[in-house]
């Protein structure tokens, strides 16, 4: 079998190759001025019009080890699958109603109120929707709301999220932190979720966030063992069918 590359490949550059269900080593190395056919490389039967080629000739390994390691080779495309680290990879912890919304407790809404008028007198409510609808929706919006809500809102949520004790780390993955303190809380860090601010996690969201990490790490360390012994396979059918060193 004949390979055409573009330019001069260096020895280190030319590889085994797998085509079909066989394995192929290189065997010969050609380089070849195709600027002597004067842009007409191709009628003699080169893939570049000009410039310069490497053209290598390879045998085929024939065999039960070769068999075998083309089978090998195969598994190596189903590389293990890394958990993710971004938005959803683990489930926050969700807090009651009352308890999510008790900074609310004694702050006016006055502002909303005015707001809608002034809006409505500068003609910048939508037609066709409700005064109840306009005041719902600004306050319900982080963006809509005044200081003193916005301060509020970040120190409650600040102590939803606070530990108890020192944090401890259970697993780090990439960008993920996954923590836990002294009355055994899950928390997680990822700076792709709410600008890597500490989250308090779902128990069993985390748990199972645990579960697929271990698992993800035994099938790394097969893969590895994989990818080892596909390595010393090649190296012992280079001994029989590649070129000599």
């Amino acid at each position: 079998m004949e390979k055409q590359f573009e330019g001069y490949l260096n020895k280190a550059e030319i590889k085994a190759v797998v085509e079909g269900n066989a394995i192929f080593f290189p065997v010969s190395v050609e380089y070849v001025n195709l600027n002597k056919f004067t842009g007409d490389a191709r009628s003699f039967g080169y893939h570049f019009d000009d410039g310069h080629c490497t053209v290598v000739e390879y045998e085929k390994a024939i065999g039960a080890l070769a068999d075998d390691t083309v089978a090998l080779i195969r598994l190596l495309k189903n590389k293990p699958r890394s958990p993710s680290v971004g938005i959803g990879a683990i489930d926050t912890f969700e807090h009651s109603a009352d308890v999510a919304n008790s900074w609310k407790v004694g702050l006016s809404t006055d502002w909303a109120e005015s707001r809608y008028q002034q809006w409505l007198k500068e003609g910048l409510i939508d037609d066709g929707e409700t005064k109840e609808e306009w005041i719902a929706s600004e306050l319900n919006s982080y963006h809509s709301w005044p200081l003193e809500w916005i301060q509020k809102y970040n120190a409650h949520r600040e102590q939803l999220n606070a530990p108890t004790g020192e944090l401890s780390v259970v697993l780090k993955h990439k960008e993920l932190t996954l923590y836990q303190d002294e009355s055994e809380q899950f928390f997680f860090e990822t700076k792709y979720y709410d600008h890597g601010k500490r989250q308090k996690a779902d128990p069993q969201s985390a748990k199972a966030y645990i579960d697929l990490y271990k698992i993800w790490q035994e099938q790394v360390k097969a893969y590895s063992a994989l990818s080892a012994k596909v390595n010393k396979n090649l190296k012992q059918l280079q001994t029989v069918f590649g070129a000599e060193s």
